[in-house]
C-alpha cells in the first residue's frame, strides 16, 4: 500500500504504521478520525516518495 497513517499510540513514542491504503483521501480521512478518538500523535506517510503527507501534530494544522 502506498499510502500509511502512523502513530505513536501503542509503542511509546516511536512512529509505526497502523493503517494502510493506496487512496490518500481515504488515508486522510482515517488519521483525522484517530485524531479525535486518541490522544496520541498522527501522520501520513507516502511510502513512494518516502516522506510525510501530513502531520497532523504541525502548528498549521491546529
Amino acid at each position: 500500500m502506498r499510502y500509511q497513517v502512523m502513530t505513536d499510540k501503542y509503542s511509546g513514542g516511536e512512529m509505526v504504521k497502523f493503517y494502510e491504503s493506496d487512496d490518500l483521501q481515504d488515508a486522510k480521512d482515517f488519521a483525522i478520525r484517530m485524531c479525535f478518538f486518541n490522544e496520541c500523535r498522527v501522520m501520513v506517510f507516502d511510502e513512494k516518495v518516502e516522506e510525510v503527507i501530513r502531520d497532523f501534530d504541525d502548528p498549521k494544522h491546529k
